[in-house]
């Protein structure tokens, strides 16, 4: 199976291998702006981190 898994971007790779696994995290960060998100959701209050992500998504 891994052998026809040939994955071309970093996200992709990341998808393929937690399919593969055996005992796969719950959350994976990709992509530049992960590292910066999860910062932001810890250094910010819950409603207002809340609400930049739903103006980021187009929810609000």
């Amino acid at each position: 199976m891994r052998d026809r898994c040939r994955p071309s971007t970093p996200s992709q790779r990341w998808i393929v291998k937690a399919a593969l696994t055996t005992r796969p995290k719950t959350r994976y960060r990709i992509g530049p702006g992960a590292n910066i998100a999860v910062a932001l959701a810890t250094l910010l209050p819950d409603r207002t981190f809340e609400a930049m992500t739903r103006k980021q998504f187009g929810y609000a």
